[in-house]
């Protein structure tokens, strides 16, 4: 069982750091703008 969940929360720790990425690159682009 273990053995199984083990990609899935590997899947959910790369998704959210994606979703994170993504975020701050669409942050960084709205600084550029201001400036």
């Amino acid at each position: 069982d273990r053995e199984l969940m083990l990609p899935s929360r590997l899947e959910l720790l790369y998704d959210c750091e994606s979703k994170t990425g993504q975020l701050f690159v669409e942050w960084n682009e709205k600084q550029k703008q201001r400036q």
